[in-house]
């Protein structure tokens, strides 16, 4: 019988972050793979080696088919892992994020990839291992002309165990434990994504009875704390619909939620605090209108400031994510989010921060903007249509540059001005692009 082994890969050497700690967790993606891998009797099992050496991690290579979890900050290593795989005889599949919009690139550029897949696995892993034929493989990728099948993006219906895991050392009931409730974004799907956004699944929601189910299961692990990782946890009446469903003896358990300010109102605060809801992400990003209309933003600083508002004084610790350098930015639209930000951050002390560049990752409108401009193109020493790898570095200067009146220097002062303003350790991350 084929041994499947699932990876999760470490950050590259290049990517730098000071992450809020308690978001590490187990590989959902991954172990919601092996239960369907289990469940169709196929030997599976999950190595996660986000907190391990990358040699380390080379040398626990031993499946038949070898499958990595691909993210912007982790590319240099999966493709190790994947070759490292090959050269041991494995068939290897990489999938995840990175994957959906560069997919035919990475197996144009390395022969050591046998497949990709974009957007969920579940099916194709299954039929890929049991034999299938590759033309009937949703949402496969493989080397025949190398050819994209139909895409088809599930409802998220499996209840995972960690029962794949091989090492729980991994696993801190402590920490906050994300569920893939929801997948897709209902602002993209009604209107269109935001600019710096590489989401492109179909809107779909599990059944609040299935999530329930699978809190429970997690809860007898110890976990207590739960990230709903959705867009956004505001489609239509979903948050009602799990507060009914609610099971009397999870009243105890805590969600942390991501929304959007203009979604927020009295009803739907009440909703969060009923459900215990003690997090919510209010995506912000800039406080000027202009910019935020340029980002494809349903919200200006009105319902920011009016969903602030509503959330303060109701027990939900806000989390507020601020970008430097998106379309349009002048040194004075950094000094207007400047000011908001330690408006906000002197207002409470219930506040996280994320302040970060905004990043041109490929299949968003800001890497197409970039992919567009001959002037960039003429600057940019790598081929923006063929390459998988990226100076992301270079392309956000080359996007202040372009798009922007600033300098990516500026942009960079000003994230740091702006950390400064929140002192509490553990409250507060930025994500670095350090490619030297």
């Amino acid at each position: 019988m084929s041994r499947v082994q699932l990876i999760r890969p470490s950050l590259d050497d290049w990517y730098t972050t000071k992450q809020l700690t308690e978001l590490f967790s187990v590989s959902v993606g991954l172990c919601s793979l092996a239960t369907v891998l289990r469940n169709s009797g196929i030997k599976v099992r999950v190595d996660d080696g986000m907190f391990t050496p990358l040699e380390e991690t080379l040398n626990k290579i031993s499946g038949d088919f070898v499958g990595v979890t691909d993210l912007y900050s982790t590319h240099h290593n999966s493709l190790a892992i994947l070759a490292e795989a090959k050269r041991k005889g494995a068939t290897t599949i990489i999938g995840g994020p990175n994957v959906n919009y560069l997919a035919e690139r990475i197996l144009a550029n390395h022969s050591f990839v046998d497949y990709a897949v974009v957007g969920d696995g579940e099916e194709a892993l299954r039929a890929l291992v049991q034999g299938k034929p590759l033309t009937e493989i949703p949402n496969l990728v493989y080397r025949k002309q190398i050819k994209r099948n139909s895409r088809q993006d599930l409802r998220p219906e499996t209840i995972f165990d960690l029962e794949a895991l091989v090492d729980f050392d991994t696993f801190d009931p402590k920490n906050v434990m994300p569920i893939a409730a929801i997948k897709g974004c209902i602002k993209a799907q009604l209107d269109d994504r935001c600019s710096f956004c590489s989401i492109d699944h179909t809107l779909k929601v599990m059944d609040p009875t299935l999530v329930w189910k699978q809190v429970n299961l997690l809860n007898k692990y110890g976990a207590t704390r739960f990230w709903e990782t959705g867009d956004s946890f505001i489609v239509g009446n979903y948050p009602q619909k799990l507060l009914q469903a609610r099971p009397k003896h999870l009243s105890h358990v805590t969600w942390r939620v991501y929304t959007s300010p203009d979604q927020i109102n009295e009803e739907v605060v009440d909703t969060l605090v009923a459900l215990n809801c003690h997090e919510i992400f209010v995506g912000v990003e800039s406080v000027n209108d202009e910019v935020l209309a340029r980002a494809g933003k349903s919200y200006r600083r009105k319902d920011i400031e009016r969903a602030i508002d509503l959330i303060s004084g109701r027990g939900l610790k806000l989390h507020i994510p601020f970008l430097y350098g998106l379309p349009g930015e002048t040194e004075e639209i950094m000094q207007e989010n400047y000011k908001f930000a330690e408006k906000s951050a002197a207002r409470t002390e219930q506040m996280k921060a994320v302040v970060s560049l905004a990043l041109p990752l490929p299949g968003t409108q800001l890497f197409e903007n970039l992919r567009g401009n001959e002037n960039v193109r003429r600057e940019y020493q790598g081929d923006l249509d063929k390459d998988d790898f990226f100076d992301y570095r270079e392309l956000v200067r080359l996007q202040c540059k372009y798009f922007t009146s600033i300098t990516l220097d500026q942009a960079e002062s000003y994230i740091q001005k702006t950390l400064d303003l929140f002192p509490w350790e553990g409250e507060k991350t930025s994500f670095g692009i350090n490619n030297e």
